[in-house]
């Protein structure tokens, strides 16, 4: 159940760019912050819009939100005694702010795996290297526990990562809990896409104990039937979950985005992404560690629905007969 030969590939796959501040990360987890921008600090952004006119609370001018009012119009006398008051003049509406960058466009559509291929498998480990063998309480290995990405209906795939870079401008959501259960002696999801500061929830439901190991652990944390533990996502990049010293799990890879614009493939191989960034040059990949990056470039615009096809190749392909091109990875944009 444990397999060894990709345990490396995600990391090398995904992290073959310098970026400065984040070590060498592909731009895929990065996002927008590939580009190298460098953000003004919120504080800055604050001080600007507060002092770009009277109307917004400088010098002079009333408080938007503020409980003073302004100052009446001098008071003079008609003549007969009576003091009269110079109508006030009605105030100008505050200007509109700009639309955000951040609207209602959405990109959705489905990743295909290539003509002729064969949907691949991880090696398998021989029977050193297994371990303690599985309980009993278990069903026993199959081969469908080697294919992580699932082939479906029209040659879709599920469990392949969506993501997309290039937009320029820093994303941001609040931060979500993802769960990673041991279930049957097997860890699933196989694949789970993260963002910074999102938290890890990693839960035993098997009657047997787990030793799970999460990238960077010092020790193993036991977790018996119904316990769990809880990681905090503060680095990017993809880490891997297996059990190790006892009884073996499988294996689960955690993707950690820099960014919220992603998505994991359904059981039908479809996707959405939503609140995408509208009026830049955008690059769509799809990834899994099994097969090679594909990827598009698109612009949408603001209100528009993009229904997109990436289509996948194995990474290990066999070899191909002389005179045979090699499948290739590519994705195609509905007009």
């Amino acid at each position: 159940m444990r397999e060894g030969p990709f345990q490396k590939q995600p990391t090398q796959v995904l992290c073959r760019q310098p970026v400065r501040g984040f070590g060498r990360c592909h731009r895929l987890v990065l996002g927008g912050a590939a580009q190298g921008l460098r953000w003004v600090p919120a504080a800055m952004c604050v001080l600007v819009v507060l002092c770009t006119g009277a109307s917004v609370g400088c010098r002079g001018g009333p408080k938007i939100g503020s409980d003073t009012k302004p100052a009446s119009a001098p008071a003079h006398t008609n003549g007969l005694g009576s003091a009269q008051t110079e109508p006030a003049s009605t105030p100008a509406s505050p200007a509109l702010p700009e639309p955000s960058p951040v609207g209602p466009a959405a990109i959705k559509g489905i990743v295909r795996l290539s003509p002729g291929a064969e949907l691949p498998s991880l090696t398998p480990v021989s029977s050193e290297q297994q371990g303690t063998p599985q309980p009993q309480l278990c069903s026993p290995p199959k081969r469908g526990d080697r294919q992580p990405v699932k082939l479906v209906a029209d040659r879709g795939l599920s469990g392949v990562l969506v993501a997309l870079s290039d937009f320029g401008k820093k994303q941001a959501r609040a931060p979500r809990s993802h769960l990673l259960v041991i279930r049957d002696c097997r860890l699933t999801p196989s694949l789970i896409a993260a963002m910074i500061g999102d938290k890890l929830v990693i839960r035993n439901e098997t009657n047997h104990p787990f030793l799970p190991k999460w990238t960077g652990d010092a020790f193993f944390q036991t977790l018996l039937k119904g316990q769990q533990r809880e990681i905090v996502l503060e680095r990017g990049g993809v880490n891997m979950v297996a059990c190790g010293f006892a009884t073996g799990c499988g294996r689960a890879e955690v993707v950690v985005m820099y960014h919220p614009l992603h998505a994991v493939t359904d059981q039908d191989g479809r996707f959405r992404i939503d609140d995408v960034p509208r009026d830049v040059k955008l690059l769509v990949h799809a990834w899994h560690p099994l097969f090679r990056e594909a990827e598009l470039s698109l612009v949408l615009a603001r209100g528009e629905e993009r229904n997109v096809e990436l289509v996948l190749a194995p990474a290990l392909a066999p070899t191909a007969p002389a005179g045979t091109p090699a499948p290739t990875s590519r994705g195609h944009a509905s007009p």
